[in-house]
């Protein structure tokens, strides 16, 4: 066989791997853009704007107060107004509907609760900070009311039921951050852990990925994170925890939809 035979051999060789390497791009492209999430919507609750947003009775002072306005001082005076209001929520609260919350709560010096059992902070904003198109007015923080170390930082979770084991589910959500509230490497990480996922000798094992998030120079901002999985079990526990930050991690817009080709245009089994 002669060079030349060998290196047009060769360079035929290149282009057809070439062309199918480009082929099972476009062909992973394409199936990403003809497959989307479709209705209805899993997650109950899922921008936490339904609940008891009320002052508890007597004996003061409350166990779970709202603090209003909530207002923030930043250097020279500056005020900021942050939200209307905030309910403060202790670890296994049952004000925040179809969620469990969790946390090891703040100092007991923490001001509104003086016991520390703030795990989480229920915000009540103004629509300059709702997220389109289904958000209201309000979203959570993860940090609580009061500061403390992101150890400490609280976490809410649910249980998703009646899923189709072996169908392709997205998950969606936004995270907060505000320039008001620094962070240690001026960023913000919300983990979002699922159990289900992962079966191991017939257990049910973690699946944990942590979602950071620039603080914005100014202002307050919303990053919306999205992932794909195939779940093997009908049932699925998903829970979104502070990790990272200063004294603000918002949480908002949560969404788990099945995935269909077309949107389900044809059916999706």
């Amino acid at each position: 066989m002669s060079r030349r035979t060998v290196i047009a051999a060769l360079a035929v060789t290149l282009v057809v791997m070439v062309i199918l390497l480009l082929s099972l791009a476009w062909i992973h492209r394409f199936q990403f853009l003809v497959r989307w999430p479709v209705d209805p919507e899993l997650v109950l609750n899922p921008s936490f704007e339904e609940g008891d947003f009320t002052a508890p009775p007597p004996p003061s002072p409350p166990d779970e107060p709202i603090v209003q306005p909530v207002d923030i001082r930043s250097g020279g005076g500056t005020v900021t107004h942050v939200a209307k209001a905030a309910k403060v929520l202790r670890a296994g609260s049952m004000a925040l509907k179809d969620w469990q919350v969790s946390g090891t709560g703040s100092p007991p010096t923490c001001s509104p609760t003086k016991a520390g059992l703030d795990a989480i902070a229920w915000l009540d904003s103004s629509n300059q900070f709702a997220l389109p198109p289904r958000d209201q007015a309000r979203f959570i923080d993860l940090t609580g009311y009061c500061s403390r170390p992101p150890a400490n930082f609280g976490s809410v979770s649910q249980v998703i039921k009646n899923l189709q084991a072996g169908h392709e589910y997205e998950l969606s959500f936004a995270v907060g951050s505000a320039a008001g509230f620094p962070a240690t490497g001026n960023s913000v990480t919300v983990r979002l852990e699922i159990v289900g996922l992962l079966v191991t000798a017939g257990q049910p094992e973690v699946l944990s990925q942590a979602f950071p998030s620039a603080v914005p120079a100014q202002g307050f901002e919303w990053k919306p994170f999205a992932i794909r999985f195939t779940t093997p079990v009908p049932s699925i526990t998903l829970t979104f925890k502070g990790e990272a930050g200063g004294d603000y991690v918002g949480l908002d817009n949560i969404s788990l939809r099945k995935v269909c080709v077309l949107g389900g245009l044809f059916g999706c089994p």
